[in-house]
This record gives structure tokens, sequence and C-alpha cells, in this order.
């Protein structure tokens, strides 16, 4: 058996925080990166600033569903992800979570499904494709990665349960 892979999940919202990230991960020994597209359209909040009785400071976040979401058109697709790939050495997986299945994308599925193409253009090594997506989309998505030798994650996100193993082989 093959030893496991480590894969550490961007968690920046900026290009510049992913590639920091992304530099530290691999001086850390990670093997690979995910690459979380959908978090470039979040706004980090200041964090909130509390003291207690004692004097001890403490900072706290809201839970990343609770910050600003930016508009689509606010971040350049292209030029983000051309220096995502040019930054990050190891292997990338590319993902564009939808906000359905926890992610932060705030365009609509048309502009989602473009953005993972573009994923699948830049030669990254997995994209991840949700199983909720449109079935003859998502085939015209898994025949343009197999063109371009990317390999597919097929994923589905239910925070309320795990599926049974008979559920997961009928997927």
């Amino acid at each position: 058996m093959a030893d496991p892979l480590v894969c550490v999940s961007l968690e920046g919202t900026t290009v510049k925080e992913m590639l920091d990230e992304a530099a530290r991960a691999g001086i850390a020994g990670a093997d690979m990166i995910e690459v979380r597209f959908d978090r470039l359209y979040l706004s980090r909040p200041e964090p909130t600033v509390t003291e207690n009785e004692e004097g001890e400071i403490t900072k706290t976040m809201p839970p990343a569903n609770e910050w600003p979401v930016r508009d689509y058109a606010d971040i350049d697709v292209g030029a983000s992800i051309t220096a995502l790939k040019e930054g990050i050495a190891l292997p990338v997986i590319f993902a564009v979570r939808p906000v359905r299945e926890g992610g932060h994308f705030s365009g609509d599925e048309g502009q989602r499904l473009d953005v993972l193409q573009q994923g699948i253009d830049s030669a990254s090594t997995w994209i991840d494709l949700e199983i909720s997506i449109d079935a003859d989309k998502r085939g015209k998505l898994m025949e343009a990665a197999k063109k371009a030798s990317c390999k597919i994650i097929a994923s589905i996100h239910d925070t309320d349960s795990t599926p049974s193993a008979e559920e997961i082989q009928n997927l």
C-alpha cells in the first residue's frame, strides 16, 4: 500500500494569502494543495476583540459563512488562476464550491462552471466536480478534464449526515 499523501486546503481570501499558505504548506511537507477558489469571493472581517476581567484579550472571528461576499465581477478569474498556477509548485486540486454545498462562490452556476473549466484549462492536477452538477454539464467538464489529463474528484457535501456504504456505491 502506498503511503498516504498530505493535502492542505488553502483558506486565504486573496491570491497573495493563498500563495503564502501554499509556500508554508510546501515547506512543512505537504504533498498537494487544494485551491478553494470560491474563498476568493470572501471578505475577511476584522476580528471582534474582547477583554475579560483579568485583562486577557481575545480575538474571535465569525464563521466564514457569515463573512461578507464579493460580487463575481470583483475577481479577475483568469489572472487569479494564472497567478495561483505560476506560484504553487505542488500538485493542485482545484475546487469552486457552491453555496449549496458549503462554499462561497457568489456567481451563478454557469459562471461557476466556467471557472471550473478555466481550472481544467490551467493544467490543474485534479478538478473537484460535485455530483450535484447537471449531468450533461458535468459530462462536458469530465471530457475536458480527460483531454487535459486532469484527474477528477467526484464530490458530495452532506453536512447533515454521512451516507451509508451502499448509498456511496450507488452514487
